[in-house]
Parts: structure tokens; sequence; C-alpha cells
């Protein structure tokens, strides 16, 4: 009995799920022409979901990033350009929404960090094996 119980559960969940996945694309309509759709897929592709953690808003299933592709595409469809819209959205979400990494010197210093201290843990190391094979 328990089994059964247990699969009529799953059975519900799963039609829920597809049922939520329906809605979201009925809420998504592609842009009138192929062009505009490939310029919008490329502006989704380079902007990240502010829900799950670097995914873009291309890839991600949430509610947030559904917002984000119909509000890309009616402002596209406004005749806004892709600097506009990324401009629109990095003064609504900050700098974290953009994928690429940019070019500031904070940014460098901690890239190269962990390096930087491998290096150095790597030659303490070093000196000490070889003070003690001295000794």
């Amino acid at each position: 009995m328990r089994i059964f119980s247990l699969i009529l559960v799953l059975i519900a969940i799963s039609f829920g799920c597809a049922d939520s996945w329906a809605q979201i694309k009925a809420k998504e309509e592609p842009m009138p022409t192929p062009k505009q759709e490939e310029q919008a897929q490329d502006i989704f592709k380079t902007l990240r979901c502010m829900v799950c953690e670097g995914q873009s808003i291309d890839a991600s299933k949430a509610e947030l990033a559904v917002d984000m592709r119909v509000l890309i595409r009616d402002m596209l469809k406004q005749g806004k350009t892709e600097d506009e819209i990324r401009t629109y959205l990095v003064g609504k979400y900050g700098e974290t929404i953009t994928m690429k990494i940019g070019n500031k010197p904070g940014i460098t210093v901690l890239i190269l960090l962990p390096f930087i201290v491998l290096l150095m843990a790597m030659i303490i190391i070093m000196r000490k094996v070889n003070s003690k094979r001295e000794n």
C-alpha cells in the first residue's frame, strides 16, 4: 500500500512540474523574426541568473530568469539596442549580472592570489627540507 501511495505522489509531482514548465514556455513568446530571436538569445547567454549561481538566464528555469527573458524581448521589440538593455539591467541588478569578469585591479589580485600563496608555500617547504638535509 505504501509503494502505491509513493507512486501516486511521484506521478502527481511529475504532472505538476510538466504543467509549470508548460506555463513558463507559454509566457515566453519568440521574437517575430529569426534574426531578432538570435539577438535575444545572444543577450540571454551573456547575463547571469540572479537566482541560480553560475547559470545564464538562457539556461535557467527560475521565474526571475523567465521574467528577464520576457523583458529583454519586449525591450528589443521597442527598438532598444543591446547596450541599452545591458546598461538598464546592470543599473538594476549591478555588475554581477554580467557573465564576464570585469578588468578591475581587485579581480586580478583575487585570481592570482591562490597561485601566489601556493608558490610561497612551496618555497617555504623546500627551504625547510633543504635545511633538514644540511643538519
